[in-house]
């Protein structure tokens, strides 16, 4: 990324940033199935679900753990006034 992209963009700059890590988490990942896959489309599409689905599972337990952890703390707030 260039030095004035934040001059021309501004503001875009990290969102650049995320987007590109993004594309390169993804064919990086696609890369692995392909290498320790057997290539056929079953094994291939089957492993891509996984992997998207393991993303999925991990996101989700920390969003539950955050809202859980806020919850209790607005109960513990309550309890307290």
């Amino acid at each position: 990324m260039s030095e004035d992209f934040e001059e021309d963009y501004p503001g875009q700059a990290d969102e650049f940033r995320r987007q590109e890590t993004i594309r390169k988490v993804v064919e990086c990942a696609d890369r692995i199935i392909l290498d320790e896959s057997d290539r056929s489309v079953e094994e291939t599409d089957y492993l891509t679900v996984a992997v998207a689905r393991a993303f999925v599972e991990k996101v989700y337990g920390r969003i539950c753990s955050q809202l859980l952890r806020e919850d209790l703390e607005r109960r513990s707030a309550k309890f307290k006034k």
